[in-house]
């Protein structure tokens, strides 16, 4: 088995041959983890999956997307202005009036 250092930082990547099994046996040996460390990310693990339900999920969808449709509809009224069809109306008989 060979070490590579990332080419960003030093942290090492295991390289592995499938076909070899001293290799395998290596390549496995270094994703183990401590029991400790084990039970701490399935704790994690376990309060993750049973927070994300699909009543969650549709819940946090429609919440965003109405806090974006608003956050753009305020957008919309500040940035677009509006349109006085007076002033419309006075520019367009003026330039009829040049031509």
């Amino acid at each position: 088995m060979e070490h590579a250092a990332n080419r960003r930082g030093n942290s090492p990547r295991t390289r592995a041959n499938p076909f070899i099994t001293p290799h395998q046996l290596t390549a496995i040996q270094t994703l183990q983890i401590c029991d400790k460390e084990a039970a701490t990310r399935w704790k994690a693990l376990h309060v993750h999956v049973n927070n994300q339900t699909a009543q969650k999920f549709v819940t946090d969808f429609i919440t965003r997307r109405g806090r974006v449709n608003y956050k753009r509809h305020i957008h919309d009224t500040l940035v677009i202005p509006e349109l006085d069809p007076i002033v419309i109306k006075v520019k367009y008989q003026v330039v009829d009036y040049l031509t």
